[in-house]
């Protein structure tokens, strides 16, 4: 790799962070929970798609939805946002 394209373009980066649906002025830590988020959202509606089993899917998104609150809840106290 050439040095030059050691570290992506703050262009491409925005790109990318917009592609993902995150607020690039957030915090590090809302990002992360915004990345999280949309990638269970993802995932959700691609098994949706491939299974077309919605109960199933709705409870699986609950659960991971919960978890993903609680985790930014606790991370949240530790950073003092």
């Amino acid at each position: 790799m050439r040095l030059g394209d050691a570290n992506p373009m703050s262009s491409t980066i925005d790109e990318a962070f917009k592609l993902v649906g995150i607020v690039a002025s957030a915090s590090y830590l809302r990002q992360g929970q915004q990345l999280i988020s949309n990638f269970s959202r993802a995932v959700k509606f691609t098994l949706l798609g491939l299974c077309g089993h919605w109960p199933l899917l709705v409870a699986t998104t609950a659960m991971v939805d919960s978890a993903v609150a609680e985790v930014f809840s606790i991370l949240s106290g530790v950073a003092g946002e």
